[in-house]
């Protein structure tokens, strides 16, 4: 890696960790099992051992987290994902939320009509 790099990572205090993503995808960061049909279809990957469906792109970067060294807790059940601008975050409902879409009311005009 170039030397002006690690320097400049090392001003700031980030800790770079160099990880061959080989075989990431086809791993489940779940059961750890590797399940060749895993990846069902783009976006998707389903653990033939537990049934838990996650995010794809998701399971790859848990495995990677695992090979630096990083703890990868099981997660929640995940309902959807925001792209936020480093990549994607899991939403996962607040206690007492439910998973209904919620109702918006429409804002009230005043002065109108009248």
């Amino acid at each position: 890696m170039d030397e002006v790099f690690s320097k400049l990572l090392e001003e700031y205090g980030i800790k770079l960790n160099v990880v061959n993503e080989y075989g990431t995808s086809r791993q489940c960061s779940i059961c750890n099992a590797n399940h060749e049909n895993g990846r069902v279809k783009r976006g998707l990957y389903v653990c033939e051992t537990t049934g838990v469906e996650i995010n794809a792109d998701l399971n790859a970067a848990r495995n990677i987290a695992k090979k630096a060294g990083y703890k990868t807790p099981t997660p929640k059940k995940i309902l959807s994902y925001i792209i936020t601008t480093n990549g994607i975050k899991p939403i996962t409902p607040k206690e007492g939320a439910t998973t209904k879409t919620p109702k918006i009311k429409p804002a009230h005009q005043s002065g109108k009509g009248s």
